[in-house]
């Protein structure tokens, strides 16, 4: 589940014009700035009926800018401003339906909800980027037998 649900994010994230290149790994070789950055991170399970369960599925997505290119300030503002770009691409499309999430998913799952939540802006360990660290949730109902 990890897998398909990452897939989705990445593609809903490479649907977003501002950004240049998404990953699924960290790395120093990008394409172009700022770059999307995709790790799964954990998950969580809750009863919800006797017959069905909710899992989350968390990933965190971190955003950057280097700083060499356009400076400091530039670089922060670019990344405030994609933030809202983010937030406002997973609110606007809550599950994931632009890039066929449920349709990926096995029979038993149904998408409820995805929502992401900004965590963390500053730079990053390396000091070479501007970055912002969102959670992005995905929860997912299943049945069970």
């Amino acid at each position: 589940m990890f897998e398909v649900v990452r897939t989705k994010i990445q593609e809903k994230l490479s649907g977003i014009s501002q950004i240049q290149e998404v990953q699924e790994y960290p790395s120093e070789e990008f394409g172009g700035f700022p770059v999307a950055v995709v790790k799964s991170t954990r998950n969580d399970s809750r009863f919800e009926t006797n017959r069905a369960n909710e899992r989350d599925y968390i990933f965190t997505v971190y955003l950057m800018q280097d700083i060499e290119s356009v400076g400091m300030r530039k670089a922060r503002r670019i990344i405030e401003g994609l933030v809202d770009i983010v937030i406002d691409a997973f609110d606007n499309d809550q599950q994931l339906e632009a890039v066929g999430l449920q349709t990926a998913l096995p029979n038993n799952k149904m998408v409820v909800i995805v929502f992401p939540v900004m965590t963390n802006l500053g730079l990053s360990e390396n000091e070479k980027y501007v970055a912002a660290e969102l959670e992005i949730r995905v929860k997912i109902s299943f049945s069970i037998t």
